[in-house]
């Protein structure tokens, strides 16, 4: 080996060898954000059906809340008017009611 030679090739390896150790660095940085990915995806659907199931609770309650306060409604008015009330909804019923 030429001597003039020795301090290229100790640096062209000294090179090779730190690009190596950076190559696994980022490698190993990749790996995890992939895995950081993955945990942000199934943590946004958890919460997408978290959210759903809140919602789809929230409209029940709505809706057991909206049909008691129409009993309490029809229930305060007299007999006349929740049967003038059910033919207005139901216009070929109002015969029957006269």
């Amino acid at each position: 080996m030429d001597v003039q030679a020795a301090p290229a090739l100790i640096n062209l390896r000294s090179a090779i060898d730190t690009a190596e150790v950076g190559k696994r660095n980022l490698e190993e940085q990749l790996k995890n954000l992939q895995e950081e990915y993955h945990q942000a995806k199934k943590l946004i659907s958890t919460l997408r059906r978290s959210q759903v199931a809140s919602e789809l609770e929230m409209t029940e309650k709505l809706k057991k809340a909206k049909g008691e306060a129409l009993e309490r409604e029809m229930d305060r008015k007299p007999a006349s008017t929740r049967l003038s009330a059910f033919s207005e909804c139901y216009p070929p019923f109002a015969s029957y009611f006269g």
